[in-house]
């Protein structure tokens, strides 16, 4: 092999062993080489070297877009996980405010049945004074 073969093939390998690491902004570098080697060929091939250069602005096009969408990614998912703090929070708010309802709602039925037995011992004065009244009356008639 020649050695400007050679040496594109190296870069190609390494730009393919970065990928293959998940490491795409080094294979963006490596690959920026190879372009820049592409760019002012050495030999004598011009084919060799167009296919060359298209090859490495075409993995440089895809490797802008991996890593862009990496950082979306990694945006997305700080997002997601402020988001699912917040629902954590809420939640746990809710389950407060549903136990003070339930306190609520317990004391609402106390102060009910309070207020059903105040009415039922103010009837029962009413029922006591009137048959003291009519005890008076009865005393009285005599």
């Amino acid at each position: 092999m020649e050695p400007e073969y050679e040496t594109d093939f190296q870069h190609l390998e390494r730009v393919r062993s970065f990928i293959l690491e998940g490491e795409f902004k080094s294979a963006l570098t490596e690959n920026e080489m190879l372009e820049r080697r592409s760019e002012n060929p050495t030999g004598g091939n011009d084919n060799y070297a167009l296919v060359i250069m298209i090859s490495a602005r075409t993995n440089a096009f895809l490797l802008k877009k991996i890593i862009q969408d990496q950082e979306n990614l990694s945006r997305v998912s700080k997002n997601l996980e402020q988001k699912d703090l917040v629902i954590k929070k809420i939640r746990k708010e809710t389950d407060t405010l549903t136990g003070k309802i339930r306190e609520m709602n317990t004391l609402f039925k106390a102060l009910a049945d309070l207020e059903l037995e105040n009415k039922i011992l103010q009837q029962q004065i009413r029922d006591f004074k009137a048959i003291d009244l009519e005890g008076a009356k009865i005393d009285a008639d005599k």
